[in-house]
């Protein structure tokens, strides 16, 4: 913390790059002395001290983000949703968890959604502690918005217990693949498909279901789940959900594109039973 005689304000801001390439939320904090800045944030956003982790930060940075933030929205007195903000940031830290465990190869079977937002909570408990600075370093004009902030931090494990428990297990894409080595396959197909879109995906689907034994099916009402699995386990665009899932798959035009889909996936099926 700064001595109070070499500063009398500061401003607190998200690292984005932090944020939107690792998946953690640090709340740094830029003191100032009249119009002089004695951290240069922008330049260097390392240098500026966290004070806040985890929901706390997420729900506390003022601007710079790509939408408008929890604590400018309260300072507007605007309406504001605390449950969006929640369900952006528990949805972004699972994708971040599970992207991280796809890129270890020491890792075989990956964690469930289940496991996975266990162990969120377990850090986000841990995070909230590490946040208290920005509770007891406040700016009197705006306690009541703090104030409002910690309470929602603090409801942010409870709502979460609360929306998993309701919403459908929210499958990964090797959870849908019917094969003992679905997390081999899973990968070796994002390899394989580094590039489609669309109607290439699409045939990629057609031919995992018409395998024999088949590798997907698709029940009812289920495909945009699928969809949505394929898109971020790939982590890419791979084109819009009508263009994947609406294409209709013609034998006459599309036979001879899917035949060369179906002898990849071939080897691939080879290359993991040979190991």
């Amino acid at each position: 913390m700064k001595e109070e005689k070499k500063w009398d304000t500061f401003c607190d801001e998200l690292n984005w790059t932090k944020y939107e390439v690792e998946g953690i939320a640090e709340l740094r904090r830029e003191y100032g002395n009249g119009s002089s800045r004695i951290e240069y944030y922008w330049e260097n956003p390392d240098l500026a001290p966290v004070v806040a982790k985890g929901i706390t930060a997420f729900l506390s940075f003022w601007s710079g983000g790509p939408f408008r933030s929890f604590r400018l929205l309260l300072y507007k007195k605007e309406k504001v949703d605390v449950e969006s903000f929640f369900k952006r940031y528990y949805e972004d830290c699972l994708k971040f968890m599970s992207n991280e465990e796809e890129k270890n190869p020491f890792i075989k079977e990956r964690k469930s959604a289940n496991k996975l937002t266990l162990l969120h909570l377990d850090n986000e408990e841990r995070l909230f502690i590490e946040s208290k600075l920005i509770f007891d370093e406040v700016k009197e004009w705006e306690r009541p918005t703090i104030e409002i902030i910690e309470k929602a931090a603090l409801s942010y494990t409870k709502w979460v217990k609360e929306f998993y428990s309701k919403a459908k297990p929210i499958l990964t894409f090797p959870e849908y693949l019917q094969i003992n080595e679905r997390e081999q396959l899973a990968k070796r197909l994002k390899e394989e498909f580094s590039t489609e879109k669309g109607k290439g995906i699409r045939l990629m689907i057609e031919a995992l279901k018409v395998n024999k034994p088949s590798l997907l099916t698709i029940g009812n009402r289920q495909g945009k789940a699928i969809y949505t699995a394929i898109k971020t386990y790939f982590d890419r665009d791979i084109g819009s959900r009508q263009g994947v899932l609406d294409y209709k798959f013609d034998t006459k035009v599309d036979e001879i594109d899917l035949s060369a889909i179906k002898l990849k996936l071939d080897f691939i099926l080879k290359s993991i039973n040979s190991k």
